[in-house]
């Protein structure tokens, strides 16, 4: 079932959602689980577990390979391999409100073949982002987009469609994105040849304007950043698993993985963010692919590598068992990232 491909919470730790995409023969399914008290029990209802698309006979395919919450209680589903009418892997995405009442199914305007629409989800504040990351002015560009919705808990009603200021074939713009607030942070791996990177959108009045492009440095050994963002009121992780590192010899092992990390280095948005750290795991190993997830608070962050190998006291080697590293912020980032003590 590829329980956990994605999984999400809530801003204030009460509801966790959790996608299924291989369940039911590929359909996928998406369960939410909600904490009484000390514990966790299972919220889902059959009609979470799986949906269809709106137009007759046509079939979810993937549903919950990606997924995410708001503090309400709301829940978005990507089911990015969805074909549409005439159109292989066009994708679609489907929200449902806190009590997992479906409100909407999303696609875009005109759906392209390997559009990939809903490869990343993100809702938060009333607005609904979707990566579009395989759409383009001719079919294969791999420009990329992100589609917005704003969702008032029961209606979703259409809005900007984002590209990037710098748009270009092969950047997959929206392969991740983020909400937080106001901000809106997006992945573009493909971009700065390979080297990857992300922009930063701000919600106004007049809806999101781009305030930011970010970059890794050319001496960060970076590849692929923007496979995975997140994002706080001062701070973007772009997640690069791509990355070669450092193993504990010394010695260069590819696909080892990093994140980039920016900071706003003003308050009134008249500049722009500056790179603030790469992060990396010590004695790093072939294939770890630290930064394929990646997540912040106001507090810190944690990374995902998924394909760390364990070494347990006594035993054999288990082979990616995987990993998460916690961070703490210091003096609010004014000397990088430490990772927390031992305990």
């Amino acid at each position: 079932h590829r329980f956990g491909q994605s999984v999400a919470i809530s801003a204030d730790g009460s509801r966790i959602a959790v996608g299924a995409p291989a369940a039911g023969n590929g359909l996928g399914r998406a369960v939410v689980f909600q904490r009484g008290g000390a514990a966790w029990t299972d919220r889902s209802t059959p009609d979470q577990v799986l949906v269809v698309a709106p137009a007759a006979g046509e079939t979810v395919q993937r549903f919950g390979e990606t997924i995410d919450l708001d503090a309400a209680g709301n829940v978005v589903v990507g089911a990015p391999r969805t074909d549409r009418t005439g159109a292989t892997d066009a994708g679609s995405a489907y929200v449902f409100d806190a009590g997992g009442v479906q409100r909407a199914a999303l696609a875009a305007a005109t759906p392209a073949a390997n559009e990939l629409f809903g490869s990343a989800v993100t809702i938060d504040a009333g607005l609904i982002a979707i990566g579009v990351p395989g759409t383009g002015p001719s079919a294969g560009s791999n420009r990329g987009a992100v589609a917005t919705w704003t969702f008032d808990g029961t209606v979703a009603t259409v809005g900007a469609v984002l590209t990037a200021s710098d748009a270009a074939n092969a950047h997959r713009f929206g392969s991740a994105v983020a909400l937080a607030g106001d901000l809106l942070a997006v992945g573009a791996p493909g971009r700065n040849s390979q080297r990857g990177g992300g922009y930063v959108f701000r919600r106004g009045a007049g809806g999101l304007t781009q305030v930011a492009v970010l970059t890794p440095d050319a001496a960060s050994n970076v590849n692929q950043s923007g496979n995975s963002v997140a994002v706080n009121a001062t701070t973007v992780l772009l997640g690069a698993p791509d990355s070669s590192g450092t193993s504990g010899t010394g010695s260069s092992v590819s696909t080892a993985g990093a994140v980039a990390v920016f900071r706003r280095f003003d308050g009134n948005w008249t500049g722009e963010f500056a790179q603030d750290a790469v992060l990396s795991l010590a004695g790093a190993n072939f294939g770890d692919r630290f930064g394929n997830a990646v997540a912040a608070t106001a507090s810190g962050v944690a990374v995902g590598a998924p394909f760390v190998d364990a070494a347990p006291v006594e035993g054999p080697v288990v082979t990616d068992y995987g990993l998460v590293v916690p961070y703490r912020n210091v003096a609010l980032f004014a000397d990088g990232f430490e990772p927390p003590p031992a305990p």
